[in-house]
């Protein structure tokens, strides 16, 4: 009975963390667009427990013939996107910028592992894979429209 009882104790609290975590990518992400020579938003999949290897071959059957997709440190998206949000010196894109800034450094603080992968050609998805730090995977999903 005792051992039980810490069973159940550690699957709420873990089950609390998770329902956390999703809780605060949803309030992060809300209305957040992804602007490309289009705008997009992002969508929170939740794939579960997945190793490595599982999440390359979901991610490259995503945009079947379009090739293998590329990884990118998350660091150098996040970068790339808020300089690109900020140079533009546009109001609402330069609170979008201090939107990705605090999503990233939520992804930063709370996350085991965050890899950015790429896939496609002119209609490029684009996947923001989170290892919680349970080894849930979540992902950010969007699209970049690149002619």
């Amino acid at each position: 009975l005792f051992v039980l009882y810490i069973v159940t104790v550690s699957f709420n609290l873990y089950h609390m963390e998770v329902q956390k975590f999703k809780k605060s990518l949803n309030e992060l992400t809300d209305g957040l667009l992804y602007s490309s020579e289009s705008d997009y938003p992002f969508e929170i999949l939740d794939w579960g427990k997945k190793t490595p290897a599982e999440i390359r071959s979901i991610v490259d059957k995503s945009n079947p013939g379009s090739g293998p997709a590329e990884s990118m440190a998350s660091t150098d998206f996040f970068n790339k996107t808020i300089r690109i949000l900020e140079m533009s010196g546009d109001g609402v894109m330069m609170k979008d910028a201090e939107r990705y800034k605090e999503l990233q450094s939520f992804l930063l603080a709370d996350s085991g592992n965050v890899t950015v992968w790429r896939s496609g050609k002119i209609q490029v998805g684009i996947y923001i894979v989170i290892v919680h730090k349970e080894g849930d995977v979540f992902v950010l999903k969007t699209t970049s429209i690149e002619t």
